[in-house]
């Protein structure tokens, strides 16, 4: 009897801290997945030209002295510094993958709060403004792909988010609009192939010019020949690509970036290898990074070469999933080796 009754206190003291313990909050369960970036129009051009303005980013407030509730969200030129490949804190947000059907949040990392609907909103020009995280619908947003653009859905209200001279606002127009480009930045990121769930990974943590750029068995964060600086050059690259903005990839172990093979210059084919070399400003050193799907898991990019954005980069699968697989180039084609996961540093 005592046994008995010992066994049905513990089942209790188990039911209980089950049932009534606080979930984990999302840095615990999504540490490695979210991304930090700015979310901008997909370009601007100046009127009467086609010339490539600036183009403008998701801000809150006007300094990063508005961390209060209820502080509007707007559009504003996006504002970088070059130096440290940084946008203004205010301009810096963290989009978190929600569940698995593809929803997200979006937190802003300097004040610790989210971008939401104000009031819960279900009317067109509602406005989109900064508030205690608390996941609901009116803070889950539903991100499609148009294009190599994103729409910005709120769950509780199935309007998208636009801007307009007083801000941030939803409307049911905008989800069939161009949509936003998101800009990744900085930091150190893991870079996953669709195709096997392998990292992007320098050979042996070479330092050398010309050495080999591959998939390996993804390591532990301290293994810096996986870990890269996604090094922001511009948010719309005049002179070349499309518009988009414009990177240099740089190993963390080397500070050397990723480019193709310096020998085949002006003569890229399908199988031009991806090398490391010391970074540059010639054309071939620079990336434009496109998204083509968002699950729960995260957003997937093509990582395309700006001097010639119908290469892709891509992993060469003749040998299935096997570490030491060659980066390439190949003809942009939607397949998962060329498809990448961006994970963030935790």
């Amino acid at each position: 009897m005592k046994k008995r009754l010992v066994a049905g206190l513990l089942l209790l003291v188990i039911f209980s801290l089950t049932t009534f313990a606080p979930s984990p909050t999302p840095a615990m369960a999504l540490s490695e997945n979210y991304t930090t970036l700015m979310i901008a129009t997909p370009y601007a051009v100046n009127p009467g030209t086609t010339t490539l303005a600036a183009k403008n980013c998701f801000q809150v407030g006007n300094s990063t002295a508005d961390t209060g509730d209820g502080i509007a969200a707007i559009a504003a030129p996006c504002n970088y510094n070059i130096s440290n490949w940084s946008p203004v804190a205010n301009q810096s947000l963290r989009l978190w993958p929600q569940g698995t059907g593809g929803d997200f949040w979006i937190m802003v990392p300097f004040s610790g709060k989210c971008l939401g609907v104000a009031n819960s909103s279900t009317f067109d020009n509602a406005p989109v403004v900064q508030m205690p995280c608390n996941f609901d619908m009116n803070q889950t947003w539903a991100v499609t792909i148009n294009g190599a653009n994103l729409t910005f859905r709120a769950r509780h209200s199935s309007r998208c988010i636009t801007s307009t001279f007083a801000g941030l606002v939803q409307t049911a127009a905008a989800c069939t609009s161009a949509g936003w480009e998101l800009i990744p930045f900085g930091t150190y990121k893991r870079v996953m192939s669709d195709y096997g769930g392998k990292c992007l990974d320098v050979s042996a943590s070479s330092t050398s010019d010309g050495a080999k750029v591959q998939q390996w068995d993804c390591l532990a964060w301290t293994a810096y020949n996986q870990r890269f600086h996604l090094r922001l050059i511009d948010v719309s690259n005049p002179g070349g690509g499309t518009g988009r903005a414009r990177y240099q990839i740089l190993a963390s172990h080397s500070s050397k970036c990723i480019k193709p093979n310096g020998l085949d210059w002006g003569n890229w084919h399908n199988g031009t290898t991806v090398l490391q070399y010391s970074c540059s400003a010639q054309a071939d050193a620079y990336w434009e990074i496109w998204p083509i799907y968002s699950t729960g898991g995260g957003i997937r990019y093509q990582v395309r070469e700006w001097y010639n954005t119908g290469f892709c980069m891509d992993m060469d699968n003749v040998n299935g999933n096997a570490n030491g697989n060659k980066i390439q180039f190949w003809g942009c084609n939607g397949w998962t080796n060329q498809s990448w996961l961006i994970k963030e540093l935790s």
